[in-house]
Formats: structure tokens, sequence, C-alpha cells
């Protein structure tokens, strides 16, 4: 497993808790599981498909040999329309002036984060759906 950061705030609690997160994502006889954390410049690691967990960090898993890459496109569509539903709702609230005026400045900034994060998301499937395309003609 790979984590990706893009800030430096980020980048730097996932060093800081590399432990944990091994802790919790490997199971403790897995001796060939590794946590590596990349530099926000590096590119995607050969044979991995890539998850956005925010707007600001992505987690990149090795997939080949493991997993149905038909049945991983069919849940990431799925996802990604959801998640252009998120989209759409966020925008319209984001988009309308009478709304953004009865909110308030810290709800407006919580509903801004919601639609980076969305847009994370979806990147992430687009990304992971056009990954396990490539992934299939790797085999």
């Amino acid at each position: 497993m790979y984590i990706q950061a893009s800030d430096s705030s980020s980048h730097g609690t996932a060093t800081s808790q590399t432990q944990s997160i091994q802790s919790l994502a490997f199971h403790p006889k897995d001796e060939a599981s590794t946590l590596s954390i990349l530099s926000s410049t590096d590119t995607r690691p050969p044979g991995c498909v890539v998850f956005a967990v925010s707007a600001t960090t992505s987690v990149f898993l090795h997939v080949v040999g493991r997993v149905d890459f038909d049945g991983e496109i069919e849940k990431a569509n799925k996802k990604l329309t959801k998640v252009n539903v998120g989209l759409e709702k966020q925008t319209k609230i984001l988009d309308d002036p009478a709304k953004i005026e009865r909110m308030g400045d810290a709800l407006v900034e919580v509903e801004k984060k919601k639609l980076a994060d969305l847009e994370a998301e979806k990147k992430g499937f687009e990304e992971t759906i056009k990954q396990f395309e490539e992934l299939k003609l790797e085999k």
C-alpha cells in the first residue's frame, strides 16, 4: 500500500502515523505487506489503483492478480454515478446566492470542502476505472 499526500500537513500526518496505519491496514501475520509514503510528484506505482481519501490524500493499492477487473470497473462506475449526483447537489447549493447569504462564512467553507472532496472522489473513481482498464491490458 502507498499513501500520497499533496500538501505538507497531510504528508506529515501520514509519515508520523505510519505505524498506526500499518496496524490498521494489514494483518499482523502478513509480512509481505508494506506501507510507503509517496511524495506529491511520484507517479502511480505499477499494478496499483488509486482511491482518493480526501482532496489532498490518495491511497494506492496493489491489485494485479488479486481482483476481478471487470467487477471493479462496474463497482467504480456505480460509485461514480453516486458521486456525480452529490456533486450536482453540492454545486446547486454553492451556486445559489440566497443560500450562501443565509449560511454564513463558516458553513460556506464547510460546503466548499464537501465540494472539493466530492471532486477529488470523482477524479479518483475516473482514474480507478482508467487504471483497471489499463491493468486489464497489462495482464
